[in-house]
């Protein structure tokens, strides 16, 4: 086994096979309303050993942002139009399939941090292991929504391979990272 001191054991660059496996709602402190979806890396096409490990991509929920949840609605092989507010909506086309994204690392506050995008639909072969995959990262993600919602607020939905959601209260959390204050 070689380690990498170098390495922060998450998610590295790269394209990535991945999956949906939750969401959760934020507003920055400027209320700028956020969206953060779990994901999964079901497959990492750079062969970097990413399997199982999971980071979030992060919506800005704006006039001039939306696109970029459109893109993702897209990859997830969804193309119809879709209210960016109705988390059952998201739900829904985040259980139809896997997709792929280039993971770009980003510095802030001296710490790295996995930023998805470039989405692109994934046709490939699904391997029968991912269902388990998906399942328990969903079982994380929302330990770590619960987590989140009892330090900084925030509203969230778990689970997309059903289709289901469940949300819990508050308007206001803190996602951290490089993104938790932009004002567009």
């Amino acid at each position: 086994m070689i380690i990498d001191p170098n390495s922060s054991g998450g998610v590295g660059k790269g394209r990535k096979v991945f999956h949906g496996v939750g969401l959760r709602r934020w507003e920055s402190s400027t209320g700028t309303p956020i969206l953060d979806i779990g994901l999964v890396v079901l497959k990492d096409m750079e062969g970097d050993g990413n399997e199982n490990l999971q980071c979030r991509a992060r919506f800005f929920l704006t006039a001039n942002a939306g696109w970029r949840l459109g893109n993702f609605a897209k990859a997830c092989g969804h193309g119809e139009p879709f209210d960016a507010f109705d988390d059952d909506a998201i739900a829904k086309f985040m259980a139809k399939g896997p997709m792929i994204a280039t993971v770009e690392m980003e510095e802030y506050q001296g710490n790295s941090y996995p930023r998805p995008g470039k989405w692109a639909s994934y046709s490939g072969a699904e391997d029968p292991e991912w269902a388990e995959m998906i399942q328990n990262a969903e079982a994380k993600f929302a330990e770590w929504v619960e987590k989140q919602e009892e330090e900084h607020g925030g509203s969230s939905s778990s689970g997309s391979s059903s289709g289901g959601s469940s949300s819990s209260g508050g308007s206001t959390g803190g996602g951290g990272g490089p993104d938790s204050d932009i004002p567009f």
